[in-house]
């Protein structure tokens, strides 16, 4: 079927419509990308923003759990060392319990009063022989009995010494275990904003997925569009240069004919022995009619 200049004058006027259609529906597609591809990267964004955030939480939080285990050693230590203090301090007792079953029935002062009394005697009395060594005896006798009250004293002040000392531990590892509940506290908020942070990121990473994969599917038939708009393109383009070959063939088959029309009358003017136009003198001259 021969197609005339009208039908494709009409086909490019579809075609033209078809491919501004397509266009307003492909620049659409491209605006909805970029938009989604924005958006993406946005969710993007902050999900760096929270892993950055995150990093610092847990930063904080495994300094807290080195000075939780550091706390805990330090509490572990004081009981440790109390432990032992009171081990020592339970021997002493022990061993003043066995001084002071030995302990005279007189006090220190007195012992220590009869003492220099009795040395007194010694060194500024003169003494038979048998009387000095007496008292000689009953100084060494007292002396060793102050001796006991010496001893009971001094374990007396070990175990008071000793108790000061386990107290102080015990304080100390309450202070330690005091600190110790506060850090882990502190440590246990950390976790829990640390796990709040990830199942963020993990929500916004599916969202940011979910959103590229629309972005994919919208960027394909983009492109798919893009090619329908080349395709018409190339159709109106080809359209067009048909256009032209049918009008060149219509302008070369009225020329034709004029010059039929013309080639007519000029060989009428002719047969009537008339005066031809320079046109018509070209034409017959062409056709070798004159």
């Amino acid at each position: 079927m021969t197609l005339t200049i009208e039908d494709v004058e009409k086909r490019v006027e579809e075609l033209s419509r078809e491919l501004l259609r397509l266009r307003d529906e492909r620049d659409a597609l491209k605006l909805e990308a970029s938009k989604l591809a924005e958006k993406r990267d946005a969710i993007r964004k902050e999900t760096e923003n929270l892993r950055s955030e995150a990093a610092k939480v847990r930063e904080k939080r495994d300094a807290l759990n080195v000075k939780v285990r550091s706390l805990k050693d330090a509490r572990n230590e004081c009981r440790r060392r109390r432990r032992e203090v009171l081990e020592r301090m339970r021997k002493v007792n022990l061993k003043l319990k066995e001084v002071m079953r030995k302990i005279p029935s007189r006090s220190a002062e007195e012992l220590k009063g009869e003492i220099d009394e009795t040395e007194w005697r010694i060194q500024t009395e003169t003494l038979p022989l048998e009387e000095e060594k007496r008292l000689v005896e009953k100084v060494r006798t007292l002396e060793s009995q102050l001796v006991v009250h010496e001893s009971v004293e001094r374990l007396l002040e070990e175990a008071s010494r000793l108790k000061r000392e386990a107290d102080s531990l015990e304080v100390e590892a309450e202070e330690s275990h005091r600190e110790l509940l506060e850090a882990a506290d502190k440590s246990q908020a950390y976790h829990e904003s640390l796990l709040q942070l990830y199942q963020k990121v993990r929500e916004l990473r599916a969202e940011a997925d979910e959103i590229h994969r629309q972005y994919l599917e919208v960027r394909e038939r983009y492109r798919a569009l893009a090619m329908k708009c080349r395709e018409v393109s190339n159709e109106i383009r080809k359209c067009r240069e048909e256009l032209k070959r049918l009008g060149e063939e219509e302008k070369a088959k009225r020329l034709l004919e004029v010059q039929k029309e013309v080639e007519k009358r000029a060989l009428e003017k002719l047969r009537r022995r008339e005066r031809l136009t320079f046109e018509e003198f070209k034409i017959l001259a062409e056709k070798g009619k004159i």
